[in-house]
């Protein structure tokens, strides 16, 4: 509905749940993984008798009117809000289980999703390392918000120092101007291991992830 796919690398695809579009439907040589005949049907009744809600919901959403915290209290807060949360989760099941297919069905899929989820697993972990101050203590969202896009924007600054060296480094090597060939190891990514950023306020800049200079750690 909002014009993106949600593709998550999936681990255990056995524990998920598949729903059929129709109970009479039988699907050759996978019908085991939609569960006994009969059940975990989509209800595409309760979707087009509130299809007409789901969309002015996300409308709101996706121009920013309503956010998803308000939404999940306002879909608890009676009974016919609770059915429209009910047809947003049928919209969900039929949404998950067309990923699934694709996801299995494709295995030029599966290697895109698990490439994109590696870089944003590492990415995630640098910033986590750069984290200053331990976990996040404060219950106010605003406040935890700050905390988190603060984090993100030392995180990309630091991967920006690192590409303005790189790009340095690599225009002296091209041109001969006075830097030596680098070794080896010199050429490879450096990580600082499992130093705690709580005990070093900040990284060398001959520690950080991508340097290319043979200073070590």
């Amino acid at each position: 509905m909002f014009g993106f796919d949600l593709m998550p690398r999936i681990r255990k695809f056995t524990d998920l749940i598949f729903f059929r579009a129709s109970e009479k439907i039988a699907y050759p040589h996978i019908d085991q993984l939609f569960g006994e005949s009969g059940r975990n049907v989509i209800d595409w009744k309760l979707i087009d008798k509130h299809w007409i809600d789901l969309v002015q919901v996300a409308i709101s959403i996706s121009e920013g009117r309503l956010s998803s915290a308000t939404l999940m209290r306002r879909l608890r807060s009676n009974s016919r809000k609770n059915r429209i949360y009910k047809a947003f989760r049928e919209v969900g099941r039929s949404v998950r289980t067309v990923a699934l297919l694709r996801y299995l069905a494709d295995p030029a899929l599966r290697a895109r999703i698990t490439a994109a989820t590696n870089k944003v697993e590492s990415y995630n972990g640098f910033s986590k390392w750069l984290g200053f101050g331990g976990v996040l203590a404060d219950n106010d969202p605003e406040e935890q918000e700050k905390l988190i896009k603060f984090n993100t924007l030392l995180a990309n600054l630091v991967v920006f120092h690192n590409a303005l060296d790189i790009s340095d480094i690599v225009r002296q090597l091209v041109t001969g101007a006075g830097a030596s060939p680098p070794t080896n190891s010199a050429r490879s990514p450096r990580t600082c291991g499992p130093t705690s950023a709580a005990s070093a306020p900040m990284p060398p800049t001959s520690c950080v992830i991508g340097r290319i200079r043979s200073t070590p750690c």
